[in-house]
């Protein structure tokens, strides 16, 4: 990977572990400094230490509850206070999959996925949007799931706060590209540390999981989809804008097996 971001400021929400970690060390590689946000502060700072010796860029780390407005606001100031910019926003934090019936949900438990999943980057959006706007030029990532578009059983805060988070895509990428700011959504379905615990104790589901995929692997965060967050993030998409982006192994084209009954259940 070429230095195609040298000269780059990037923030990555959730930056610490998973596909954060994956989108943060591909942008470091490809030269872009870059803040991490996320709640753990000693991961935090741990990762922009390594990334540091192992790319020698400028990276940061900065304690963000990215559930709480001000802190979005904060963070982005942060980055331009200390980096002088913010070129590229990657909104990855997320989750909120429950497992759970649709009529088992409480208003509280889909509130708590739309404030993590949709408001959070919805909030990093509106507070970088004005000095993108100024500079006429941007880059922004936001991290959907194919639960947002297969409909995945028994997750239903996740899946209605992903959709509402493509809807946040397609819609300011048609409002925002006349300055000059590209946006676009990837769908990962690759390991991480979470997938792997939940796969451990249900190994099924794991190897149903992997039977979707055309590839038959997982994929790997920063090797795949470091690569494609390293190209929404350059001038190389100045073309391509509220598109979305499935570093899945195919498994989109593929389906999934339905069940009956929440894992567990």
């Amino acid at each position: 990977m070429t230095k195609r971001l040298a000269g780059k400021v990037a923030i990555v929400t959730g930056g610490g572990q998973g596909v954060g970690l994956g989108c943060a060390r591909g942008l470091a590689a490809a030269g872009a400094a870059v803040l991490v946000a996320q709640r753990t502060e000693e991961q935090g700072q741990r990762i922009v230490a390594k990334m540091r010796d192992d790319f020698g860029v400028d990276a940061d780390f900065f304690k963000t509850d990215v559930t709480q407005r001000e802190q979005v606001f904060s963070m982005v100031a942060h980055a331009e206070k200390r980096f002088g910019k913010v070129d590229i926003l990657i909104n990855n934090a997320g989750g909120g999959a429950l497992g759970k019936r649709v009529e088992a949900h409480s208003d509280a438990e889909i509130a708590r996925a739309l404030d993590l999943n949709f408001w959070s980057s919805f909030w990093g959006m509106q507070a970088v949007y004005p000095a993108m706007k100024a500079r006429q030029w941007g880059r922004i990532v936001n991290m959907g799931s194919l639960s947002s578009v297969r409909a995945m059983p028994f997750n239903l805060s996740y899946n209605v706060a992903k959709a509402a988070l493509d809807g946040l895509t397609r819609t300011a990428a048609g409002e925002w590209a006349r300055h000059g700011i590209i946006i676009n959504c990837i769908c990962p379905g690759v390991n991480t540390e979470g997938a792997a615990a939940f796969y451990a104790k249900y190994p099924e589901v794991g190897k149903n999981v992997l039977l979707t995929k055309p590839t038959r692997r997982n994929g790997e965060p920063e090797s795949d989809v470091g690569p494609v967050t390293v190209f929404l993030s350059s001038d190389d998409c100045a073309h391509v804008t509220g598109m979305t982006f499935y570093v899945d192994g195919g498994a989109h084209i593929t389906g999934f097996t339905p069940a009956d009954k929440p894992v567990g259940e």
